[in-house]
Order: C-alpha cells, then structure tokens, then sequence
C-alpha cells in the first residue's frame, strides 16, 4: 500500500504513546515460561510481537489475546506442538527464541522472512555452543534458517561481542536461569545498546529470576534451575516510536502531545527529550498524566550525538537534521548495518535521492542542514523505520509517495492514523 503525504503546517493534537515494542516481546516470552497465568495489561500488538506470541504458542504456551491484555499460561518444559518456528521480521524473537530453543526436546528449526534470513546469528551460535547446545545454520552462512538440536543447553561459562546486537545477550539472559548448570556470560567487546539489556534486566526481575552482573554490564553470573514466576504487568509507552510524533513538532513548528510517556524509565530512547531541547524545541513534561509536549521552534538547532546506545533514534534524527541549521553529526552506530535494513546507508541513500546534503560515514552520517527537499521516488528497504522516517519529510514539501507503508505495523500498527489525527494532509492510493 502506498500513502502520497501531502505538505502539512501547524499541526496540533494529543494522542497516546504506543505500547513498548521491547517490554511487549520480553513479558511475552517470559511469562510463556512462567508455572502458571500471568495477565500482560496493554501490549503492543503488532506485527513483531506477534511473532512472539505465534513462536511461544508453538512452543506450548497457551496464550489468549484480550481487547487490552493478554492472558498467558505458560509451558516450561516445553510441550511443542511444531517443529518450525516462523519469526516472521522480528529479530527480537529470532535471538530469544533460538536461545530458548536449546531446552526444546528435538530438532526444531527458527526461520523467517527473507529480511531475518539476512541477519548475523553467528555470535549467538558460538556463545550456544559452549553452553552445550546443539546448533547450526542450516545454510552454513550463520544467517537463518538455524537448526537446534535439544534439550542441550546445560549451562557453563560462554563469551559474547557486546558491539553486534544487544538481543544475543538478551537471548542467553532468558534462556540461562533454566540450565541445569550455573552459566557466566563474558561481553568481549564495548557494549552497544546498554538500555536493552537493563530492560531485560528488570523484566527477569520482576518474574523472580536474579541475575549478578557488574556495573558496566560486562560479565553476568546466573544461577541454575530458577523458576519464573506468572505476574501481572501494564505495558508502558515506547519512546522509540513516540519519537517520530514528536519530531513532527519541531520540524514543522507545531505543538504535539503524547501522553502514556513515563519518563522514569530504563528505554533509553526517553533522550529525545533532551536531544529535541538542545535542538530548540519546548519541552513540557508532565509526571502527573504522564504526558509531554513538543513545540516546535522557528529554527532548529544542529547537533552532535554518540548513537551507541540509542540506535532506533537514528532514523528520526536524520530527519531532524535535514532541517536544522549547521552540521548535525550522528556517530557510534554501526550496528544499525545489521537491523532490519543498513539503516545508515539506507537512509543516506534516500536523503541524497531527496537533495539533502548527507555524507554516510561507517558509524553514522553527517547532514548539513537546512535543506530544501526536492521530489524522487523513494525506497524504504522494507523497514518500519526508515517508513516511517521518510513519511516525516512529506510534510515539509509539495508532496511525497511513501510505497509499503503498511510495513509501520511491524512496530506502531496506528502510525497512520495517529498522522491523519494530528492534521497530517495524505491519501492511500492503493
């Protein structure tokens, strides 16, 4: 499906954060491991976490989706009911999963789309391995399909690059409290991405699964044969998709608000808050509703910011600075070469297309700004976020064709309406 975004001033309006992409996959999966009914309030549902919840069911959850929660009745040991497991386009799910998959008793396969099958799993495979797990790359590529043999996973000390992906470290996490044996987790290189892996963190907590780890996040202790417990949780608002409306406000000098914002958070994408000031924006939050609001100013302000560990803002800060004034440099990203696109040189592509001024460097870009997009055809490599990124542009000229932008639904399914509710001037036309 196609959308054609017409130009669009001064919008206004308040609309409800959507529900964290990242707690959504973890309450999933974990509850799915959890003796017993856990009720998850307010979950994303969108296309990636329901690969979550297609991938547990088939590993033995019973799992019944609700207007507003869902209600989850776990299943460890697992009781399959496949030997396939689809991802789909969730990366999150393919990590978690295959780990996981190391206590499956039998040969499974964890496969996915053509987009997943082009994923680096090798890191992951290797730290399996030494915990005792059974596992190759069906294609020999380290890529997907990946094919378990189990129960093998048994527990140990394995090693880990922390600069690759931070949902292999995410995966052992879950999947080493059930190991007969007590496991070390070494992290051989910087970390990228460090709020992930204190979401995961304090989601194990909450199911009653303890972790020992240092302060830097580099070496984590976890003792064998524990058990999650069900609870019941409220899924909080994501930041990483609430970015992008926010960003509406400033570069269109609008007054936007979210509400289902809580900035007491471990989502470290909450730094738009302060990235989105120091670009010249007004910034109001409010603790009490749990609200916060963008006013966008007459001139927005370049900047220069280290992506490490705020990869999925990428996307939406090269929009903000294709009109900022100065040289916004965005750096320490090259992990996002490995995500759903090479979402550097996806997006440096696209802006050049469009006449932005926009250097591609290997961790990130430099954009020299402001600019004047002129019209071109354009690409979203099948990404949710470079979708969504470049439907932001449309706004600021005559008009601009976004093609499959149903794609949004991996992560935010009311991408578009929450735009027609803002004023946002556009059409489907197919």
């Amino acid at each position: 499906m196609k959308i054609k975004i017409y130009k669009s001033e001064q919008l206004k309006g308040t609309i409800s954060a959507p529900p964290s992409k990242s707690y959504t996959h973890r309450a999933i999966i974990m509850s799915s491991l959890a003796d017993g009914k856990s009720i998850i309030k307010l979950p994303l549902l969108s296309d990636d976490t329901m690969s979550s919840i297609n991938a547990c069911m088939a590993l033995g959850a019973l799992i019944k989706i609700n207007p507003s929660a869902l209600e989850i009745r776990g299943s460890f040991p697992f009781k399959p009911n496949s030997d396939i497991i689809d991802v789909g386009n969730s990366g999150t799910t393919m990590r978690i999963i295959t780990a996981l998959c190391g206590y499956y008793p039998g040969k499974i396969t964890i496969t996915g789309d053509e987009s997943i099958q082009k994923r680096p799993m090798g890191p992951l495979i290797k730290a399996l391995k030494k915990l005792g797990v059974q596992i190759i790359s069906k294609n020999e590529n380290d890529c997907p399909p990946i094919i378990v043999k189990g129960p093998t996973l048994i527990g140990g000390e394995t090693s880990i690059p922390g600069d690759v992906s931070s949902q292999y470290i995410t995966g052992l996490l879950v999947s080493c409290p059930l190991a007969e044996k007590n496991s070390v987790i070494n992290i051989t290189t910087p970390l990228k991405s460090a709020p992930y892996i204190h979401i995961t963190l304090e989601c194990l907590d909450k199911y009653r699964i303890k972790v020992d780890h240092k302060s830097n996040l580099r070496k984590f202790v976890i003792q064998g044969n524990q058990e999650y417990k069900p609870i019941n949780l409220t899924i909080p608002g994501d930041f990483s998709s609430s970015s992008f409306m926010l960003a509406l406000a400033a570069i269109t000098g609008s007054k936007i608000t979210m509400t289902n914002l809580n900035i007491d958070t471990y989502q470290g994408d909450v730094q738009i808050i302060d990235i989105l000031k120091q670009m010249g924006c007004e910034v109001q939050v409010n603790k009490v509703d749990n609200s916060i609001t963008v006013v966008g100013p007459d001139k927005l302000n370049a900047i220069e910011i280290n992506m490490g560990n705020i990869p999925d803002l990428f996307p939406v800060l090269c929009i903000l600075g294709t009109f900022a004034h100065g040289i916004t440099k965005l750096y320490g990203a090259r992990h996002l070469r490995f995500k759903e696109s090479d979402r550097i040189h996806a997006l440096s592509n696209e802006l050049t297309k469009l006449g932005v001024k926009i250097i591609e460097k290997e961790d990130g870009v430099e954009i020299k700004g402001p600019n004047a997009i002129k019209f071109n055809e354009i690409d979203v490599y099948n990404d949710h976020r470079i979708a969504m990124a470049l439907s932001l542009l449309g706004v600021k000229m005559e008009y601009l064709i976004i093609p499959n932008i149903e794609i949004c639904k991996v992560s935010y399914p009311n991408f578009i309406e929450h735009l027609r509710s803002l004023g946002v001037d556009f059409e489907v036309l197919e």
